[in-house]
């Protein structure tokens, strides 16, 4: 059985088990992974329990945004609210993100979640550690939804336990319809929200 907070490098090996590629995105874009076989080879997962989302009516209070921007060493990614499509639409490096199709991808809710974050052991294609983001615990959170933002918290108490995120002593509800997209971003940067 895996135990709690142990790694297991579940990058695509030679084998290939659990991942493939689609081959009409540009790699390395096209690494889909099949989450009940990559899972299977950590041995000891568990079923899926309550995360801790919570939706439903907008949570009261919050102000005026149209767009938030989160930056990693490798990659920058905004989203900005479409008000006639009712989501944020996803840039990553300044291109629309585009499904197949040619839609553009959106989120109908956005949480920037400040979290602890050091180098694993595992490394990229190109030789560089991947990060462990530590999510246990609690810290400073944004919440933006229709196009208005909560500044708040999150906590989650154990790795078995829901997260909770809340701002002015309340739950902060996400909207009904459409994804919601975490960006886990290293205390210590800034996730600019306009």
């Amino acid at each position: 059985m895996l135990a709690l907070g142990a790694q297991v490098n579940l990058s695509n090996d030679q084998s290939g088990r659990g991942y493939r590629r689609d081959r009409p995105r540009p790699a390395p874009y096209n690494l889909i992974g099949d989450p009940k076989a990559v899972l299977a080879r950590a041995g000891g997962s568990v079923e899926p329990r309550d995360i801790g989302f919570r939706y439903g009516p907008p949570t009261a209070g919050g102000a005026p945004a149209t767009s938030v921007t989160a930056r990693w060493p490798a990659a920058t990614v905004s989203l900005r609210w479409d008000a006639k499509r009712g989501q944020y639409l996803v840039v990553t490096d300044g291109r629309p993100d585009v499904s197949p199709s040619g839609t553009q991808y959106g989120a109908s809710t956005v949480v920037v979640q400040y979290v602890a974050s050091k180098d694993s052991a595992n490394r990229d294609v190109n030789g560089r550690p991947t990060p462990v983001e530590q999510l246990v615990g609690s810290g400073r959170a944004t919440v933006l939804r229709g196009g208005r933002v909560w500044q708040g918290t999150w906590s989650r108490s154990g790795a078995t336990s829901p997260t909770t995120f809340t701002a002015d002593g309340q739950v902060v509800t996400f909207a009904p319809q459409g994804p919601v997209w975490v960006l886990l971003v290293p205390t210590g940067r800034v996730a600019t929200v306009r």
